[in-house]
């Protein structure tokens, strides 16, 4: 079925092109901090996450990591590959001591193997190497294809082809609209943006967790009374125990897995800057931070910082 490409997202689309070629997707489950794909290594496979996150990155000429983004589910890695008209399925002239990137048999393995781990191959030349390196921040499950078996089921397809494209080429110009948009804004501008950006993507009202944790209470109590045993003291989100704990009553909470370090490689600065910024937000009370979550209290605030 064909949509409006001006409303169906690119993972949408995706996911029915995924249900249409049947054996030839492959499913996984990856760890925290694996290592999917490694920049300048063979594009050969797309990548379609279920659950989890995954951050991009670029090493820049002076040898430090850029985080391009952060991708979550629903979202694509590799769809560029389409694009590459002279690609060939990566067939060519033999290369000894070529570098191409393999799936793993066994995702167990350190995060800096297995999907991106190298091997020698006769016969291949590459078609298109990875622009980034694409590494988990928590665990993930997302299913693969092979490029050349993706571009094989929508040469067959042309109106479903030409609507990835389309909604490729829509997010690629959402990006530099981003781009643009941060170009003359500081650092703590770009910390505050990507804060919002993270916030937008995978933020949680505490509102929510507040109402999820009472009603885990209330069901714990009430099997507690049928039981005839006395319900424990429970610490919430809200009351009293939201008091003890330090945490507001609402605000957004960032699950995002990121260090400092990588949230300002986000805004391209350095972790010393970053958290200089973040003791800055913390001390105006815009945002609270715990652990590696952060709670964002003032949205209005950061929003003006970033603009």
């Amino acid at each position: 079925m064909v949509r409006n490409s001006d409303l169906a997202s690119l993972g949408v689309i995706w996911a029915e092109v995924l249900a249409g070629m049947g054996a030839k997707v492959h499913q996984t489950d990856l760890e925290a901090r694996f290592r999917l794909a490694a920049e300048d290594t063979l594009q050969d496979r797309i990548f379609h996450l279920h659950t989890g996150k995954v951050k991009l990155t670029r090493s820049t000429s002076m040898g430090r990591d850029h985080l391009l983004e952060v991708l979550g589910p629903t979202d694509t890695i590799g769809l560029n590959a389409l694009t590459d008209l002279s690609a060939g399925g990566g067939q060519g002239v033999s290369h000894p001591g070529q570098r191409t990137s393999t799936v793993a048999q066994h995702p167990e393995k350190s995060g800096t193997e297995g999907l991106d781990s190298t091997h020698r191959s006769a016969g291949q030349t590459p078609a298109r190497m990875w622009f980034s390196s694409a590494t988990t921040l928590e665990p993930v499950r997302l299913d693969w294809v092979l490029v050349t078996d993706a571009r094989d089921y929508l040469e067959k397809h042309q109106a479903l082809h030409l609507e990835v494209l389309r909604a490729l080429n829509r997010q690629t110009e959402l990006l530099y609209q981003r781009t643009m948009a941060l170009r003359d804004v500081d650092v703590p501008g770009r910390i505050a943006a990507a804060l919002l950006e993270l916030m937008e993507r995978f933020g949680q009202p505490l509102e929510a967790e507040t109402t999820s944790q009472s009603q885990l209470t209330g069901e714990s109590a009430a099997s507690d009374q049928m039981s005839g045993q006395t319900p424990p003291a429970v610490a919430g989100l809200n009351g009293e125990n939201s008091r003890e704990s330090g945490l507001p009553t609402n605000g957004i909470r960032l699950p995002h897995g990121l260090s400092q370090l990588e949230l300002g490689q986000m805004a391209g600065a350095s972790r010393e800057t970053a958290n200089k910024v973040l003791a800055d937000f913390i001390a105006r009370g815009w945002i609270i931070q715990k652990r590696r979550s952060i709670i964002i209290v003032n949205q209005e605030r950061l929003r003006y910082r970033a603009s």
